[in-house]
């Protein structure tokens, strides 16, 4: 009989100790899952603010090239994007700089149309030169320079395309916008810009 009991305690004891023991290694794989679980939300946070930068330095040098092809009021609308959607990356305070001082040259483009024209022309004339330094020529006309170098064929302030010619044997280019009256000479607003090999030849009034 005590015989029994003893087996019977020694038993029950064991049990308990094994589930003791059962209790630790559940404890220890709950602590594991939950390590495991707070390293990838970390891992996954990262990846998102990281995407993040990036999307906003996407838009960020989209609105660059906005600005050198002299398209301020797309580059200022791009530099707000990133404000409004992107506001908690380090890229938005480049942006908040930068759409401070383009909006600022917009308003006052607009307020200027010759100096505005005389943007254009320099925005149309680093393409051309980009477009000779990848062909070795000069385009046939400023609708080759879309889309790789410009965004779209290149207008004047009042709503003109620039007047293109390329030179005899594709030596050089003549480069002109006519001003307000659309016609050669003029004054004020109507005055010409012409810019050939890259070079003014002449300036309109606010320029």
């Amino acid at each position: 009989m005590f015989g029994n009991a003893r087996i019977i305690e020694r038993a029950t004891n064991e049990v308990n100790a094994m589930s003791g023991e059962s209790e630790k290694v559940f404890s220890r794989v709950s602590l594991a899952r939950t390590l495991i679980a707070l390293v990838v939300a970390a891992m996954l946070l990262a990846s998102s603010c990281g995407s993040r930068e990036r999307q906003a330095d996407r838009l960020y040098r989209k609105a660059n090239q906005a600005v050198e092809e002299g398209n301020l009021d797309e580059a200022v609308k791009l530099y707000e994007q990133i404000l409004d959607d992107y506001r908690d990356t380090e890229v938005a305070a480049r942006a908040e700089e930068a759409v401070k001082l383009f909006r600022g040259l917009s308003d006052s483009a607009k307020l200027y149309p010759g100096r505005r024209a005389t943007e254009i022309m320099i925005a149309t004339a680093r393409a051309l030169e980009r477009y000779r330094s990848r062909n070795r020529r000069f385009p046939d006309d400023l609708a080759s320079l879309v889309p790789r170098h410009l965004a779209t064929i290149p207008v004047d302030p009042w709503g003109r395309t620039l007047v293109y010619r390329v030179k005899s044997e594709g030596r050089g280019y003549v480069l002109s916008t006519y001003g307000s009256d659309a016609a050669p000479g003029g004054s004020e607003d109507a005055y010409d810009i012409v810019i050939e090999d890259s070079k003014f030849v002449r300036r309109g009034a606010g320029s």
